[in-house]
């Protein structure tokens, strides 16, 4: 699985399934798009209840090769969104000179 990302329900599926985003959807949807990613509907507008959610499409017109490249560019964009911000203040050095 890929953290920060778990299926919605737990029932089997045919072709659509939701996901549940622990971060943003729509930044996320940005993002794949701007890799040339259709990444899927976000729900909130249509089911708020379900909170960060998206419904995503995969048919028999995807090759493996998609799935894991859609795999790898949803992976990397939400962990880039769970990483800590970097540190503004440089460090100070406590060592005395010599």
């Amino acid at each position: 699985g890929i953290p920060g990302v778990e299926r919605a329900f737990g029932a089997p599926t045919f072709h659509e399934f939701v996901l549940k985003l622990k971060t943003p959807v729509a930044p996320v949807l940005r993002d794949l798009k701007a890799q040339g990613l259709l990444g899927g509907l976000n729900l909130a507008p249509y089911y708020p209840e379900l909170g960060e959610a998206l419904l995503v499409c995969a048919t028999e017109t995807k090759t493996e090769a998609d799935l894991t490249c859609y795999a790898d560019n949803m992976s990397r964009i939400v962990s880039r969104r769970f990483a800590p911000a970097p540190c503004a203040v440089k460090p100070v050095n406590r060592e005395p000179e010599s």
